[in-house]
């Protein structure tokens, strides 16, 4: 088995982590996630869900964790469904 490897001269952890979220916000306007075209029903990926609420999806992966979102899976796919996503979104007290 052969593994390879890249490896990155002249750039700092933080400049990496910069390129990273600007490919992730890049991905995301190319999407252009159009919400209105999914039923009630439907599964939303982890992007998807992300862009609804114009956040990280790192964000939305905390907040799976702290149990404010519910994931379903198949396989190693995770979906969120869009009824409870837009339900999740409560006031404030």
């Amino acid at each position: 088995m052969s593994v390879e490897s890249t490896i990155i001269h002249g750039i700092t952890p933080e400049q990496l982590f910069e390129k990273f979220k600007e490919l992730s916000e890049l991905i995301q306007k190319q999407e252009n996630i159009d919400l209105e075209k999914y039923p009630s029903d439907e599964l939303m990926t982890p992007h998807e869900v992300a862009a609804y609420f114009k956040k990280h999806k790192d964000t939305i992966d905390n907040w799976t964790r702290c149990g404010y979102l519910n994931k379903y899976g198949i396989g190693r796919a995770v979906f969120y469904k869009r009824q409870e996503v837009e339900s999740a979104v409560v006031p404030f007290k």
